[in-house]
């Protein structure tokens, strides 16, 4: 049994190292709005790591494909997979919005937005498609609400694919199918509301926004594993192309600055990126390895150091450093202070959520075969 947990873990530790490449995307961006005076080239290229949340999008979709093919034979499949998502998110998950409260409190920031309904928002998970506790209540929380939304879906759409998708042409451009879906819902409600059409509002969180990002990522498990022969899956998975391309433009064209198209061109070049680190191994560095592992609690905590800690920190050494080291020096501090505050988390509130959840799952188990065994009787 641990050899074989061993050969799993040995295969799928591109997706750690993928995990820190996301984690690093986000924690640049956030770091560098803490710094005043960068040159414009630098501060949008530093903006693009905000995109490292489709990375983490696209990495979700297809590891919930790997673990549900995996346990495929498993009893109470359905309530074990809520089980599993609820206590390795949660835990953490309500110690970022009590610590986030007393901290704002401390600071003496404002905190009128840590009332009871935005807080049992972020409690039940349903903050995504609540618009005060969207994105306040934990910062960066609201990736998380849709992660959540995203798995209560997850089985469903992917019994979906596998009963219904088939074929090449299906698993391709369901994505597709999605990504117009989407366009058409955020033009509906743009147009039947007063919410703006930007990459920092609540359309632009929320999930029907976000889905044909974790579809890409569904997809791709689906057409690797159905074709398993094809020598450089991921540029196969980009065909056909010219139906991408023609859906992409025409969107473009019709819906100016649409917030669905960003986030699904970023998924297209994250499977190509999720295929090259795959295949060659020798890309996998330890330290970002180790990194993807703490990506979540590094997620939820990196704010105190991006925003809070840096900002204090670029305005002492900007007498004496220019710009980019200022942000050199920033963005090392906010990335070793959040590993060692990762570290702490993942030896006490992660480990002990999970073994709860595994906990959970165990005596659901043993309270069950007693009433198998008796209806054999």
């Amino acid at each position: 049994m641990k050899t074989l947990q061993k050969q799993e873990t040995k295969k799928i530790q591109y997706i750690d190292t993928l995990r820190g490449v996301a984690i690093l995307m986000v924690m640049l961006v956030h770091t560098s709005q803490s710094v005043e005076n960068l040159p414009q080239l630098s501060s949008r290229l530093a903006d693009l790591g905000k995109l490292g949340v489709q990375l983490f999008f696209i990495l979700s979709a297809y590891t919930l494909c790997l673990s549900a093919s995996r346990r495929g034979e498993e009893n109470n499949q359905l309530l074990f997979f809520y089980i599993r998502r609820f206590f390795r998110i949660a835990p953490l998950y309500y110690l970022g919005i009590g610590l986030y409260g007393l901290y704002h409190t401390a600071i003496d920031a404002d905190t009128s937005y840590f009332n009871l309904q935005n807080i049992l928002a972020n409690v039940f998970f349903v903050h995504g498609f609540y618009m005060p506790a969207n994105n306040n209540v934990v910062p960066g929380g609201w990736s998380i609400g849709t992660e959540m939304a995203f798995y209560a879906l997850f089985p469903f759409i992917f019994y979906f694919y596998k009963q219904q998708l088939r074929n090449r042409m299906g698993i391709l451009l369901f994505p597709l199918l999605g990504l117009v879906a989407s366009l058409l819902i955020t033009q509906l409600l743009l147009y039947s509301s007063n919410y703006t059409l930007n990459e920092n509002a609540f359309l632009y969180f929320n999930l029907f926004n976000q889905l044909p990002v974790f579809l890409l990522g569904i997809s791709y498990y689906c057409f690797t594993q159905k074709y398993k022969n094809v020598t450089l899956p991921a540029v196969s998975f980009l065909g056909p192309a010219s139906c991408y391309l023609i859906v992409l433009a025409m969107s473009i064209l019709l819906f100016k600055d649409n917030i669905a198209i960003n986030p699904f061109v970023a998924g297209l070049i994250f499977i190509v990126l999720l295929q090259v680190v795959k295949q060659f191994a020798f890309l996998n560095v330890q330290l970002i390895k180790r990194v993807g592992q703490l990506s979540y609690a590094m997620y939820l905590f990196h704010f105190v150091f991006a925003w809070y800690f840096s900002k204090e920190l670029a305005k002492t050494l900007a007498p004496f450093l220019n710009p980019h080291l200022i942000l050199l020096v920033c963005y090392l501090t906010t990335i070793l202070a959040t590993l060692v505050v990762a570290v702490i988390s993942e030896k006490t509130i992660e480990r002990y959520g999970l073994a709860l959840g595994r906990l959970l799952i165990s005596r659901i188990r043993a309270s069950r075969v007693p009433l198998a065994e008796a209806k054999v009787r």
